[in-house]
């Protein structure tokens, strides 16, 4: 991946830790984490005074990456991200989403994967999709989209591998907000910009979905089409990338899980996960 350090204009960072963060320049800075990984730290706008009022945010081109579903259905393995890392040779391995609280196989809308239905049902309200494993070789192996401007069927034609979610920001990287917001939560978000570069935004002190969106969207990044992923203890994700590890897991939900006391990785039924090509 290219060492791409991109300039924006008027933000304002605090310096954190190692991760380089200017409080006077107007650059925000990206640490290399081999020659795949980037990895990033602000503040968030306002602190919630709880956990560490941080954002985390990964950066990739998963072009250099074989992507796959892990699914509790199909090979009977509740584990948690770190294990799928540390067992089985992925990258970077991450929430695939909401799963059917009634049934942890399933995940909670529309789910394919290489022509297995994991969940025929399409919800009319969660409008972004992740897409993977192409038909089509001379397109990206891996893409989000915007279903107020594509049709399934047409995403469908092209990827194996498809997973539906809410967005929180659109194709054209409108803020897309959401009428509920009454709940706080640890949150996973992923998201890609113009160049087709993957996100991955993570916050273990507890945001609305509105909340996480302006906060992605004061970075400037460009990103679209982000989709949220899981809230509270399920939001995670863990990377093993060369000679960085690194492994986080949420917390915190206002509504039934109001503390930050969360110290072990969560079980997920199904993840996404990122190994680097041979």
């Amino acid at each position: 991946m290219k060492n791409v350090i991109p300039v924006f204009f008027g933000l304002f960072l605090n310096v954190s830790d190692c991760y380089a963060f200017s409080v006077k320049t107007d650059t925000l800075f990206w640490v290399d984490k081999g020659l795949t990984v980037q990895l990033t730290t602000c503040n968030l706008i306002r602190n919630t005074n709880i956990s560490d009022d941080k954002l985390t945010i990964i950066r990739f081109n998963p072009s250099i990456f074989n992507v796959d579903l892990i699914e509790y259905k199909n090979n009977n393995q509740l584990k948690t991200p770190e294990f799928w890392v540390d067992s089985f040779a992925y990258s970077i391995v991450v929430n695939a989403g909401m799963y059917d609280l009634k049934d942890e196989k399933n995940h909670r809308f529309f789910m394919q994967n290489m022509g297995l239905i994991n969940n025929s049902f399409l919800d009319p309200n969660a409008k972004g999709i992740i897409a993977f494993n192409p038909i089509i070789d001379s397109i990206s192996n891996f893409d989000l989209f915007d279903l107020t401007t594509i049709n399934l069927k047409d995403v469908m034609t092209k990827y194996q591998s498809i997973i539906q979610g809410y967005r929180l920001i659109d194709d054209a990287g409108n803020p897309v907000f959401w009428a509920r917001n009454n709940q706080f939560c640890s949150m996973i978000v992923i998201a890609e910009d113009d160049l087709g570069l993957v996100y991955l935004f993570f916050c273990r002190s507890p945001l609305t979905q509105n909340q996480m969106i302006e906060n992605m969207q004061s970075l400037n990044l460009g990103v679209k089409n982000a989709i949220y992923l899981e809230g509270g203890s399920k939001a995670s994700f863990a990377i093993n990338i060369d000679d960085f590890e690194l492994n986080k897991m949420g917390s915190y939900v206002s509504n039934y899980h109001p503390f930050d006391d969360n110290k072990i990785m969560p079980t997920i039924p199904n993840l996404i996960g990122f190994r680097i090509n041979n």
